[in-house]
């Protein structure tokens, strides 16, 4: 076999269902000197069978198993056995389009980059993907305008939005990594975290990258399925807690600046409020306000800068010291009217609390607002709090 230019790992954990249509985007690649890694993490069922059988006959797949430790120390462990010039990480139940790995090795060989950011297209599990050559979409172009055909680094990235929420920047696939880097920088994923690995350990390797570029081509087909770890509600939500902070130890062990800091405490302040309308159960929404709550409480405002923190969510934080059972929905009401939301969906959510809170709980709530009201405290969400009790005592 040729020496790979890129290594693919990929981390397997019952996907048989996809596999083939996975390896055949692979065996259809343009460029050929590849290897593909697929690390089996424990996977009760028959991915390992089915992968051996490719690699009987295909020398370039090659297929490790461990315990089940997490997608994670899965890539890891590829990565400690990869050969090539790149990574590049995929789900393996995802697709490689025909030329993405000859079109992001040549960019990464033009200007000897550390990463190189190429663009996804998803479709939905069931429907058909025709892998194909093609160039990145509009919102490719649009995210990295000023970006595009030139080197550049993280300090050069100045919509702090798009850097902190922007799958491009958080996600560990539709990129190639140079693999000396990625070993010099120590760049590992974070041990124990049921999510957020990715986020931290993009992040670390796009503070450290001298030479990041993009390609403009589509690399990844991502393949929507319904019930993975994205799509359900579960105690996993809870993990978003533990991720913030490793990454705040990480921020710290980089040495990054107070502004940085902010930035990434802004942006955990929106997925924590994300984390819980989306992905925690009712039954622990609870549970998740007051974990908001105890986190928030160990945020040093001394060295975060309000103003990059931002109105809504200062407001946000102020209702934080309330009791869960009054601070909760008022929380989750405030952040509603704060984003650009149809108000319909805001009254259905005050009609399901009227209707569906006990009356103890109820007369608390307004109680509470009341007090906020009546004290001239939080003045800058009396409108917003006199909205709520108009329609939560209307008839």
């Amino acid at each position: 076999m040729d020496t790979p230019k890129v290594s693919i790992i990929l981390p397997v954990y019952n996907v048989e269902h996809w596999l083939n249509e996975t390896v055949i985007s692979l065996q259809n690649q343009t460029l050929k000197e590849w290897e593909a890694i697929f690390v089996i993490d424990g996977s009760p069922d028959n991915s390992e069978i089915l992968l051996k059988k490719y690699a009987e006959n295909d020398s370039r797949i090659i297929v490790l198993t461990q315990e089940n430790k997490g997608q994670g120390a899965a890539r890891d462990h590829g990565v400690k056995n990869a050969i090539g010039e790149y990574l590049l990480f995929l789900d393996p139940d995802d697709l490689l389009a025909k030329d993405a790995l000859e079109r992001s090795y040549s960019r990464a060989i033009e200007i000897d980059a550390d990463i190189v950011i190429g663009d996804y297209v998803q479709f939905k599990d069931g429907d058909i993907c025709n892998p194909k050559p093609s160039k990145a979409g509009y919102a490719f172009h649009e995210d990295f305008s000023g970006l595009e055909d030139r080197i550049f680094v993280r300090d050069d990235i100045t919509n702090d939005n798009f850097f902190y929420n922007s799958l491009y920047f958080m996600v560990v696939w539709m990129k190639l990594f140079k693999r000396k880097s990625w070993i010099d920088f120590n760049i590992k994923a974070p041990e124990g975290l049921t999510m957020g690995e990715d986020f931290m350990t993009v992040k670390k390797m796009m503070f450290l990258s001298k030479r990041i570029i993009t390609v403009d081509a589509v690399l990844v087909y991502y393949r929507r399925r319904e019930g993975s770890a994205t799509t359900l509600r579960s105690e996993k939500a809870f993990g978003i807690f533990d991720s913030y902070f490793f990454t705040r130890n990480l921020y710290k062990e980089l040495g990054l600046s107070d502004h940085e800091n902010t930035l990434m405490h802004a942006a955990y302040l929106d997925w924590f409020y994300a984390h819980l309308l989306k992905f925690t159960p009712l039954n622990l929404s609870l549970n998740f306000f007051k974990r908001i709550q105890e986190t928030v409480n160990e945020f040093n405002f001394n060295e975060l800068d309000t103003n990059l923190i931002g109105r809504k969510r200062l407001m946000s934080i102020k209702l934080l010291n309330f009791p869960e059972i009054i601070g909760l929905p008022i929380y989750v009401v405030i952040n509603i009217f704060s984003s650009k939301i149809h108000n319909r969906f805001i009254l259905l959510i005050l009609l399901f609390v009227k209707n569906h809170m006990p009356k103890y709980i109820f007369d608390k709530l307004i109680s509470g607002i009341n007090n906020i009201l009546e004290s001239g405290r939080l003045k800058k969400i009396h409108p917003i709090l006199k909205k709520i009790m108009f329609h939560l005592l209307r008839n």
